[in-house]
Parts: C-alpha cells; structure tokens; sequence
C-alpha cells in the first residue's frame, strides 16, 4: 500500500507540475505566450494520459484522449 501511494503522490506531482513548467520562465512582457504555453501543454498531456489509459484498458484510445481533454475542460472550468 505504501508503495502505491508514494508512485501516485509522485505522478499526481509530476501532473499538476506540468502547466506551470513555462511560468518559471514568464516575464511581464510575455504573459500572453506562457499562458498559451501552458494551455498546449495541459492539452497535449491530458490527450496523452487519455490516449494511454485508453490503450492500455479498452483499445479506443481516441474515445478516451478525448474524454481526457473533457475532463481537463470542465475541471478548468470549474476552477476559474
């Protein structure tokens, strides 16, 4: 049980890290271009976690990368 809860600490981690890698490097000037920066990288992983999950349960890996970006949407929504 330990061993799982560390490995899903660590990827939760690692997922939530991924639309805030571009602000590490943000400028007031450049706002604009890192929220789009990060908007692309929250939609490229979200269809890539999708597009796996999907392979790796079902076989419709398009079905689920698309549900995944759903998902990504509304959670969003949700937050603003």
């Amino acid at each position: 049980p330990w061993g799982s809860a560390f490995s899903s600490f660590l990827m939760f981690s690692v997922g939530a890290a991924i639309p805030l890698i571009p602000w590490f490097f943000a400028s007031t000037s450049t706002i604009a271009l890192f929220i789009q920066i990060s908007l692309g990288l929250s939609v490229i992983a979200a269809l890539g976690i999708g597009a796996y999950l999907g392979i790796n349960t079902s076989g419709k890996w398009l079905r689920s990368a698309l549900r995944q970006l759903l998902v990504l949407i509304l959670a969003a929504g949700a937050t603003y």
